[in-house]
């Protein structure tokens, strides 16, 4: 069986950005809430594993407030990538394995988290130094 080389190709239905509900919303920040949340994609870091630098991709639907953030496996946030009202569209952003300060990070798995007004996602990155 032949394994297909090209990429996947995906197909995305109209979004009624008005349809957007806070992150606060009583079913969950972690759940899509509308068509414009189910919309928001967080893609893999590439290259994953990295060293020095890797690429943060996000799609918005519609333009929102966005946050980026870079945390420990424990939670705690190390550094902040983006803190902006962003519009609609691609969005990419790189990573050199800093700290907000510019320290080297070690060696490790990394979580990479964006948070909108109307929804969270997180994807991992593992730095090698």
């Amino acid at each position: 069986m032949e394994r297909s080389t090209s990429p996947a190709v995906r197909h995305l239905l109209p979004v009624d950005c008005h349809d957007i509900l806070p992150v606060d919303h009583p079913e969950g920040p972690e759940e899509p809430v509308g068509v414009a949340a189910a919309a928001i994609i967080l893609h893999p870091a590439t290259p994953n594993p990295f060293n020095p630098a890797t690429t943060i991709s996000f799609d918005l639907p519609c333009p929102t407030h966005a946050t980026v953030t870079i945390h420990d496996l424990r939670g705690r946030r190390l550094v902040t990538l983006l803190d902006t009202p962003r519009p609609a569209g691609r969005h990419i952003l790189s990573w050199r394995g800093t700290d907000d300060a510019g320290r080297a990070l070690p060696s490790g798995a990394y979580l990479v988290r964006l948070t909108t007004e109307s929804a969270i996602r997180t994807t991992k990155a593992v730095l090698l130094r």
